[in-house]
C-alpha cells in the first residue's frame, strides 16, 4: 500500500546548491589577538571577509528563494537530504528550478567577471591581512557556483533484489516497508503543520488588527497582502500534498479555498464584517485540524 501511493502519486527531488565560501579563518592575525591579550590558542578565531558582501548577495538571495520554493513544493524523506515531490507538482517545481538555476547562473557569471575588481577592492580593505593565496583564480571560482536539481524515483521493497539467502532479504524488505511507511507519516504530518501555522497566524493577525477609529489614531495591528497570499499559496499545495487522499485533510483544504482565499487584503482591512467572518473561519478550521492532529 506504502509503496503504491509513493510511487504512483511522488518522486524524491534534491537541491544541492555550492558557491564560494568568501569568509577564511586568518590563523597568524587570531595567534596575534589572543596572544595581544593573553589568551589561550583557542579563545577566540577571527575570520576576515574575502569578497565584499554586496558582490555575493546576488547569488545569496537567489539561492534562499530556490530553498524556499524547494521546501514549499515537496515534503520530508527521510534524512537523505531527498525530499517527497507530488506528482501533480512536477511541472510547476520543474518550472520554478530552471528559472533559479538559469538565475544562479546568471549571477555567477556576473561575479565572475567583476572578480578581479572585487579582489582589488579585497587588497585596500584588508590591507595587511590580504593574502593572494586566498583567491582562487577566475575559473576555479566559476566552477565552484553551482545549482543542481536531482529527481529519484521513491524505492520500492518489491523491486529490492539482491543475492543473500531469502530470510535475510525478507527482514530487509520489511525494513525498508517499515522505514517507507515511515517516511509516508511523516509526508502527511507536514501539511497539517503548514496549515495550523499559516492558518493560525492568519486568524491571530485578523483578530489583532483594530483600524483607526478617528483620524489621527493609529491603526494596530497592521498585516500585509501577504497574510491571505501564503494562505492562497498552501491551498493551492495542498491537494498534492494529500498522499493518501484523506478526506479529513481534502475537507479542510476544500474548506481553506473557500472561506479564506476570496476575500481580498484590503477588504479584511476596511470591512469589520468580512475580516470577523474570514477569523471566525480560521479559528473553525484551527480547531478542527487540532483535532485531527489529536
Amino acid at each position: 500500500m506504502t509503496r503504491n501511493l509513493l510511487s504512483q502519486k511522488a518522486v524524491l527531488a534534491s537541491l544541492n546548491i555550492t558557491g564560494w565560501t568568501t569568509r577564511r579563518l586568518d590563523k597568524s592575525v587570531t595567534k596575534e589577538v589572543n596572544n595581544r591579550h593573553g589568551a589561550s590558542d583557542d579563545a577566540g578565531r577571527y575570520n576576515k571577509l574575502l569578497i565584499a558582501k554586496t558582490a555575493t548577495e546576488p547569488l545569496t538571495t537567489i539561492a534562499s528563494r530556490a530553498r524556499q520554493e524547494f521546501y514549499e513544493l515537496s515534503q520530508p524523506w527521510l534524512d537523505t537530504g531527498a525530499r517527497v515531490l507530488p506528482s501533480a507538482l512536477y511541472i510547476d517545481f520543474s518550472t520554478k528550478m530552471r528559472k533559479h538555476k538559469a538565475d544562479y547562473d546568471a549571477a555567477a557569471e556576473q561575479f565572475v567577471r567583476a572578480y578581479p575588481d572585487h579582489v582589488l577592492e579585497a587588497r585596500k580593505r584588508l590591507n595587511g591581512m590580504f593574502n593572494p593565496a586566498d583567491y582562487p583564480s577566475q575559473s576555479e571560482v566559476r566552477k565552484l557556483f553551482d545549482l543542481d536539481v536531482k529527481i529519484f524515483p521513491c524505492p520500492d521493497a518489491s523491486d529490492f533484489r539482491v543475492d543473500i539467502a531469502d530470510e535475510h532479504a525478507e527482514d530487509i524488505r520489511a525494513d525498508i516497508e517499515a522505514r517507507m511507511r515511515d517516511a509516508l507519516e511523516a509526508a502527511m504530518r507536514e501539511p497539517v503543520e503548514r496549515i495550523v501555522e499559516t492558518v493560525g497566524h492568519m486568524a491571530e493577525r485578523l483578530k489583532a488588527y483594530k483600524p483607526a477609529a478617528r483620524k489621527g489614531e493609529r491603526t494596530e495591528g497592521l498585516f500585509r497582502d501577504s497574510l491571505v497570499e501564503n494562505v492562497r499559496s498552501l491551498a493551492a499545495v495542498l491537494p498534492a500534498f494529500n498522499l493518501t487522499n484523506d478526506p479529513r485533510l481534502a475537507a479542510i483544504s476544500d474548506r481553506i479555498s473557500r472561506e479564506l482565499c476570496v476575500v481580498e487584503p484590503q477588504k479584511l482591512r476596511d470591512d469589520p464584517k468580512a475580516r470577523k467572518s474570514v477569523r471566525l473561519a480560521a479559528e473553525a478550521i484551527l480547531a478542527d485540524v487540532n483535532d485531527f492532529m489529536a
